[in-house]
């Protein structure tokens, strides 16, 4: 049997409420609940990679999320 799974992307900001919800509803689907942070490069920058502070913040960002 395939496992459901529900994305919960984020551009900015940790909205504890929503992540509640989310979590909640995961579970009452019986899914697991697959995070992602999004990161806008902008056109210019884009030949030159991600700017790594962006890069460790998401990182940190993502812990946030799991440890709530």
């Amino acid at each position: 049997m395939k496992t459901a799974r529900f994305l919960l992307p984020f551009v900015h900001g940790v909205d504890k409420f929503a992540i509640e919800q989310a979590i909640l509803l995961a579970k009452s689907h019986q899914a697991t609940l697959v995070t992602l942070v999004l990161i806008y490069i902008p056109e210019e920058r884009r030949n030159k990679g991600i700017r790594p502070e962006f890069l460790q913040q998401s990182k940190d960002f993502m812990y946030k999320v799991v440890v709530l």
